[in-house]
């Protein structure tokens, strides 16, 4: 997939994102580059922006491992399935939520 036209906020993520999965970019320091804090709100905001530039065609991979955690710019095939191993381990988490969700007993008080 080719990169579609990034908005101005995109392109700015973009230029915060190292090359590279060594030393992926945290996202409370993305959200105080971009929005002046690191915030829950601006993490947020910078789940969201990451979520618009890939969808956008960007190669944005993320590593949530303790140690290196993370944005950065995909540049090979490695760091690509690291970055989908780190995708397949979150949605199958939401999925067993879900699951959990669908059968737990409403709340009464």
């Amino acid at each position: 997939m080719k990169i579609q036209t990034l908005t101005k906020e995109e392109q700015q993520l973009i230029s915060f994102l190292p090359a590279g999965a060594e030393r992926p970019r945290p996202q409370r320091e993305l959200a105080a580059l971009l929005y002046g804090s690191g915030s829950n709100e601006n993490t947020r905001k910078v789940r969201k922006l990451v979520n618009q530039a890939i969808l956008h065609g960007a190669p944005v991979g993320s590593l949530h491992s303790n140690k290196n955690a993370g944005y950065f710019l995909i540049t090979n095939e490695d760091e690509r399935l690291a970055a989908l191993r780190t995708l397949r381990t979150q949605s199958s988490s939401l999925i067993k939520r879900a699951n959990h969700l669908r059968t737990a007993d409403l709340w009464i008080s």
